[in-house]
């Protein structure tokens, strides 16, 4: 799994990558995490599927994170994106691009609403594999859960 955290306040992104890498659900402890200084850099990088997880601070220089949003739904309308904020005067803007959440700054503060909305967000987040048996061969095949429900 690779989770990608934008924002132009490193010490942020450091705070929220060790609060992830030190959270109890195993597959997020052990993403890889790829940090952005800005929503440029990020969009600069994005390819369809490479992330399965993306957290985003709102307020940036530049492009802020509603644009950098938007940009990524034009791309990948499933990809779970995750608001990072200092003020709530911007979510009603936010839920343009379907965000799974927002968590208020700073993050050492919200751990039970990160906990909250990364359990939300595990089904879609789950690879699962079944195994085929076609002409005396076993094939196995991986699936996201949220493609059941598609």
């Amino acid at each position: 799994m690779k989770i990608a955290i934008i924002d132009d306040d490193m010490q942020a992104c450091n705070e929220l990558q060790q609060a992830l890498q030190e959270c109890e659900i195993e597959l997020v402890a052990q993403a890889e995490m790829q940090l952005f200084a800005s929503g440029e850099l990020f969009l600069e990088a994005f390819k369809p599927e490479e992330f399965q997880l993306v957290f985003l601070d709102i307020c940036m220089d530049g492009i802020n994170g509603i644009e950098t949003a938007l940009a990524i739904r034009q791309q990948d309308a499933q990809l779970p994106i995750i608001f990072l904020t200092s003020s709530v005067d911007y979510a009603l803007d936010g839920y343009r691009a379907f965000p799974e959440g927002y968590l208020l700054k700073p993050v050492c503060k919200a751990l039970p609403q990160l906990m909250e909305i990364l359990q939300r967000c595990l089904p879609k987040l789950t690879v699962c594999m079944f195994t085929v048996r076609i002409n005396g061969r076993e094939l196995q095949l991986a699936y996201s859960r949220s493609e059941i429900y598609q």
